[in-house]
């Protein structure tokens, strides 16, 4: 799972020279954001109930115990009993690490929800005709100063 995260990652970056191709991949990309997402909550849930079943079964392994030899033992103890169990820590660290990569998915999906937002915006703008794709595809540095003038003027007319 680690590996398709690193590769959708990626999907975040917007190739400003390619925006047709952008519009085109991102509903794939944002599918596969979303089934990656879906996977890594289930992953997590079923790991949280390997470690709810697990708690309830040493919970009454050591009240069990403690019967047999006649022991009182308080709810602090049988907690703390619990969390120092080696399966308890291991299943548990397994946990914190699928709610990481839950969180790490869902934030990539926010991301790319926001680049929904912009492409839109950008393709409002193609329309309109506030931009075109050559402005899009050169940045202020690329173009001589003049030119940079020149598109400003062509602009500000063009909205009057």
């Amino acid at each position: 799972m680690e590996n398709e995260l690193k590769q959708l990652e990626e999907c975040i970056i917007t190739d400003k020279n390619d925006l047709g191709n952008e519009c085109e991949q991102f509903s794939e990309q944002f599918y596969k954001i979303g089934v990656l997402f879906t996977k890594a909550v289930s992953l997590r849930d079923e790991c949280e109930k390997d470690l709810k079943d697990l708690e309830a079964v040493l919970d009454r392994d050591i009240r069990s115990d403690a019967n047999k030899t006649n022991t009182k033992v308080t709810e602090s103890a049988i907690k703390n009993l619990i969390i120092v169990n080696g399966k308890y820590q291991e299943i548990s660290e397994k946990y914190l690490q699928l709610n990481k990569q839950v969180k790490l998915i869902e934030n990539l999906k926010r991301t790319m929800e926001k680049k929904a937002d912009m492409l839109g915006l950008l393709k409002d703008l193609l329309i309109n005709g506030f931009i075109t794709m050559n402005s899009v595809k050169k940045s202020k540095k690329d173009l001589k100063e003049n030119d940079f003038n020149e598109s400003l003027t062509i602009l500000s007319k063009e909205r009057k």
